[in-house]
């Protein structure tokens, strides 16, 4: 019996697999813009309550902030491609955390400055300082909920496929044995001796201590 097509159908299955997760994923996305997208408009003004007389849906508001947000979606996600690429494959931290948000809204803030300038030109308005900081400022601070609302589950899923694989090492007198974080169940301290106990229930006692640890 030939193995080729077993392993065909297996290869397939995988793809289809991964495309329908990549497509899942740029669905929840769109729905998350299109959903953020409303709410930031009907409370951007009183005219645009549902439960006023006057209400109006913000066609003009919504169709500008889903363009905006779909630029600051591309430069996050080269962002983040960037970070996953040389930090986040490796280790997932606070700081580099930190880095990616603070870079990611440095870039808006250099794509939001002269988009806006331009637009007002085209429209022949006049640019205004105040104004434009003071959009700039809830630009980047919408953007930053968009942000984790957005990449929350991917940094988690890194989180979680980084610490898999890692390990520690567990001294026991002149005995040395390596644990993966997946294969350890808990640690516990008895009589000032730190124990390890694994998912299969062994224990090995340990020279660390819990603050170590």
């Amino acid at each position: 019996m030939s193995i080729t097509q077993p392993i065909k159908n297996t290869l397939k299955t995988v793809w289809q697999a991964c495309i329908s997760n990549t497509a899942w994923r740029w669905f929840q996305k769109i729905i998350i813009l299109t959903v953020f997208s409303l709410v930031v408009n009907h409370l951007a003004s009183q005219d645009n309550f549902i439960d006023t007389e006057s209400y109006r849906f913000p066609i003009e508001g919504f169709l500008s902030t889903i363009m905006l947000f779909i630029l600051i979606g591309i430069i996050t996600n080269l962002n983040f491609k960037f970070y996953k690429k040389k930090y986040f494959s490796k280790k997932i931290e606070v700081v580099t955390i930190l880095r990616f948000m603070l870079s990611t809204l440095g870039y808006i803030t250099i794509m939001y400055i002269p988009v806006n300038i331009i637009l007002n030109i085209i429209t022949g308005g006049q640019t205004e300082f105040y104004y434009l900081l003071i959009g700039l400022v809830i630009t980047l601070l919408l953007s930053f909920i968009f942000i984790v609302i957005l990449y929350t589950q991917d940094l988690y899923s890194l989180y979680t496929l980084s610490i898999k694989d890692a390990e520690i090492t567990i001294e026991s007198g002149a005995k040395t044995t390596k644990l993966t974080y997946e294969n350890i169940a808990c640690f516990y301290s008895e009589n000032k001796i730190v124990y390890t106990v694994q998912n299969d229930g062994t224990t090995i006692n340990t020279d660390f201590t819990l603050k170590e640890l």
